[in-house]
């Protein structure tokens, strides 16, 4: 019966460890958790395009900051953001051709 107690505390604590990992590395169950995770864009956020891949899927952000286009990709069964970009540059926002990503 301490034995079974033992292996099973060691179970939670690997396990606890594992997802505390996950958590910290930016996984996420869903794809705009980990768009939210990633780079500090806070809550704030508008989604206003997106374009699935069978590799990742594409969002259109609008922040306060502007407009920004992230990358969520699927892993496993979990989600990260890998990349987020946008323009610091006044001329390059207001140019007639956009770039996204």
């Amino acid at each position: 019966m301490k034995r079974n107690i033992k292996v099973v505390a060691i179970v939670i604590l690997i396990t606890v460890t594992l997802f505390s990992y996950l958590f910290i590395s930016g996984y996420r169950v869903t794809a705009l958790g980990a768009i939210k995770a990633q780079f500090d864009l806070g809550q704030d956020l508008k989604v206003f395009e997106e374009v699935e891949r069978d590799w990742a899927t594409v969002y259109l952000l609008e922040t306060p900051d502007g407009i920004k286009t992230a990358l969520a990709s699927k892993e496993g069964v979990l989600w990260r953001c890998s990349s987020i970009t946008y323009f610091f540059d006044e001329i390059i926002k207001n140019d007639d051709i956009k770039t996204v990503g």
